[in-house]
């Protein structure tokens, strides 16, 4: 992950001072959310324009049938 959207743990009340604390990252939900929805909005726009390409192009069968 990236280390700016991640938050520094807290330190639990009883750890003793001299012994290492690593503790779960958090990542705030905020983040979370806007890279989903900038997830979804990217994957439905090359859906969009994939399916725009797709509904261009003639059929092969009639591009066959001109031929012979």
């Amino acid at each position: 992950m990236v280390r700016s959207g991640l938050k520094e743990p807290r330190r639990p009340a009883g750890l003793p001072p001299n012994e290492n604390y690593i503790g779960v990252p958090r990542v705030d939900h905020y983040w979370l959310c806007a890279h989903l929805i900038s997830a979804i909005i990217l994957y439905s726009l090359l859906l969009w324009g994939s399916f725009n390409h797709l509904a261009s192009h003639s059929l092969v069968s009639v591009t066959f049938m001109l031929i012979f």
